[in-house]
């Protein structure tokens, strides 16, 4: 694979921002990872914080103890010799959802079907659930993870208003990709279901389920069960399913 040389830009007077190209794309997303594991590995005094994103790295910096010149000069000797080999297994995280329970999901998730021209909700699920999902990067809200793998036989546009108030745990699509929010928020996105599981907690190490290179996988579930694994996440005693993909 040949990709694109990273530009190296000024984000304000501690940070810098290392774009990889100007699309989402799982290759370039992996070049995101293999940097960040690189420059995790490489220990770069100064360096205080990444961020990954689809397609870049936002970086932290402490402009005392590093210049942006000297840091662009490590970073571009450790591009020059990425290994992707290196990069650790992915996560695999199962994540429970009840589809069409409730408002706004049963009207979401049967505009879906009309708007893709499906004849059943049902198609809808089967459609959403079939693939494996994987999480390009974090943002937007703490513990809010941006999904690739979504068909795009389900792809649908935002509404034309968002609404003022959507629940935490709440599982949906906007255009081309899909999303579950970690807190009750607005949002634009057309939602097709809810999951039990809690996303983002600040007392966890990390604070949040998901991370960046997770591969995630969808199993549907009967709103009995959602109610009966909200109440075991509430009293602490739910097992999310996670595994490592050699």
């Amino acid at each position: 694979m040949i990709y694109p040389e990273a530009r190296y830009l000024v984000a304000g007077d501690q940070n810098m921002v290392v774009e990889f190209g100007g699309e989402i794309d799982i290759a370039l997303n992996q070049k995101v990872h293999s940097m960040v594991s690189a420059i995790k590995q490489a220990e770069i005094a100064g360096i205080r914080e990444l961020i990954p994103t689809y397609r870049s790295i936002l970086i932290n910096y402490e402009p005392s103890i590093i210049s942006f010149a000297t840091l662009q000069d490590k970073l571009k000797a450790l591009e020059n010799r990425l290994d992707f080999s290196s990069l650790p297994s992915p996560r695999e995280v199962e994540i429970p959802i009840v589809y069409g329970y409730g408002e706004p999901y049963k009207s979401d998730i049967e505009f879906v079907a009309q708007y893709n021209g499906l004849g059943s909700v049902q198609e809808v699920i089967e459609l959403f659930t079939s693939g494996d999902y994987l999480v390009y990067m974090l943002g937007f809200l703490p513990g809010f993870a941006y999904f690739g793998g979504m068909s795009e036989k389900i792809a649908t546009p935002r509404l034309d208003k968002p609404r003022i108030s959507v629940p935490a745990g709440s599982v949906g699509m906007g255009g081309k990709q899909s999303g579950i929010l970690p807190l009750d928020s607005p949002s634009g996105w057309r939602y097709i279901g809810r999951t039990p599981l809690k996303l983002f907690d600040p007392s966890w190490q990390p604070p949040t389920l998901l991370r960046a290179g997770d591969q995630v996988r969808f199993v549907q579930i009967s709103p009995e069960q959602y109610e009966h694994i909200s109440r075991k996440v509430k009293e602490g005693i739910f097992k999310v399913k996670v595994t490592s993909k050699s």
